[in-house]
């Protein structure tokens, strides 16, 4: 930036330095943050272009340090373009984007809280990355709330840790709520209360977030606090030591945890006849799978009558989808769902088994997910047009009878990609 340019910002070369230390530095520990705080609301301007992230000429200087960088790595099991474009400039634009988110809500002002808005209503044409918009959302969550005047048990979190909450000085009163900004399900904090406090399961991938507490001394005041996850460590079960769920159940999973380790196994082994219904709903464009296999000592065998595949489309509301397209993948077999959102028609595949089926309508992604061949009434979400894999949700339920003193085990899917995907998983028995 030229210093013309800076004058119109209202910056003095100098403040303009302390903005491009912060934004650029490694280790961040002269203060660089603090500076730019300091400037105070003559920021904002400047903070919220870096919040679209660098200028090209920045990436080109990146891209040039990083050439160098991995000359000097010699023998790397990655190539140039996947170390620097696949890697590196990825993470040296998320980092640049979420110091500017940091720095617009310590400077605060209805300037900045505009600029986090804004940059959160154009989050796909921007194409940010999932642990970008989550910075954004929690930053942009705390404008204008004050600090959390209890403790937060927020040292060495974890996913599925559970986090206490304890009060400040005024009691619980049993109507508050716990939102974890910036999180995949925000609202979906299964919490616990004692005389003095409360409880939830962290779940969210390495990062920090801001927990809101709404209710606590006033229905309508919230306080709000951060909260580190510091890792996502989560063990998928083997279909050998699959433990046992009883409906209802909500559970979330992290998958894959390492390479290949992209499934997990759950038990159901009723007394009596049960009708199971499992739903899976994830961030991203691509949705977990679905399979249900009798457990026995053979192995495992999908269950089912063989040869037909049916469900319901439904949009990102829940409605179901008329008119929607439904095409086995790779084939020219294909239908149109009816008025309720239905689709039918014989598999072409004379066995059981998943089969890769491709949905699509007018407005939203062609998405291909992957149903099991005889389950029944499968029930897939459309995607809209606009969304990516920051913004992206998607959702897969299937139902199933499981027959008295039968072991059936449900499999819960993802392709294996290298990132960590966390899912919902919720069980009922309607």
């Amino acid at each position: 930036m030229s210093i013309v340019l800076i004058t119109a910002c209202g910056l003095t070369p100098e403040e303009y330095e302390a903005i491009d230390a912060w934004l650029h530095c490694t280790e961040c520990i002269d203060g660089e943050r603090a500076r730019v705080d300091s400037i105070g609301e003559r920021a904002v301007p400047t903070i919220a272009r870096a919040l679209i992230g660098p200028s090209d000429g920045r990436i080109r200087i990146m891209r040039q340090k990083l050439e160098a960088d991995y000359q000097s790595f010699g023998n790397t099991a990655l190539t140039a373009d996947q170390y620097i474009d696949s890697v590196m400039l990825r993470n040296f634009v998320a980092t640049y984007q979420k110091r500017a988110a940091i720095s617009l809500g310590d400077v605060g002002g209805d300037r900045a809280q505009r600029a986090l808005q804004a940059a959160l209503d154009s989050g796909t044409q921007r194409g940010y990355r999932t642990d970008v918009i989550a910075v954004i959302t929690a930053v942009h969550a705390g404008f204008g709330k004050p600090e959390f005047t209890g403790v937060v048990s927020a040292i060495g979190v974890r996913f599925n840790d559970t986090v206490k909450v304890r009060e400040g000085g005024q009691a619980w009163d049993g109507d508050e709520t716990v939102v974890l900004n910036g999180a995949p399900f925000p609202r979906d904090l299964v919490v616990n209360r004692w005389e003095d406090s409360l409880s939830f399961v962290a779940v969210g991938g390495a990062g920090t977030y801001l927990l809101s507490i709404t209710g606590l001394g006033s229905p309508t005041d919230t306080q709000v606090a951060p909260l580190d996850i510091v890792s996502v460590r989560y063990e998928a079960h083997p279909a050998a030591t699959a433990p046992l769920v009883t409906p209802p159940a909500s559970l979330h999973l992290a998958l894959p945890t390492r390479p290949g380790d992209s499934t997990d196994y759950f038990k159901f082994q009723p007394p009596a006849q049960l009708n199971v219904t499992a739903t899976v709903e994830s961030p991203g464009l691509e949705a977990p799978s679905l399979a249900w296999f009798e457990c026995g000592p053979q192995g495992l065998a999908p269950v089912g009558p063989p040869g037909t595949l049916g469900g319901v489309v439904v949009n990102e509301t829940g409605t179901p989808a008329s008119g929607a397209e439904v095409r086995i993948a790779g084939t020219a077999v294909g239908v149109v769902t009816d008025g309720l959102g239905r689709f039918s028609f014989v598999s072409p595949s004379s066995g059981l088994g998943l089969v890769g089926v491709r949905v699509s309508s007018l407005g939203y992604r062609t998405s291909e997910y992957r149903l099991q061949v005889g389950e029944g009434a499968a029930r897939v979400a459309l995607v809209p047009g606009n969304a990516t894999e920051a913004t992206g949700r998607t959702l897969r339920v299937s139902g199933v009878s499981v027959p008295a003193g039968e072991c059936w085990l449900l499999q819960v899917g993802v392709r294996s990609g290298g990132a960590v995907r966390i899912i919902r998983l919720q069980v009922t028995s309607p």
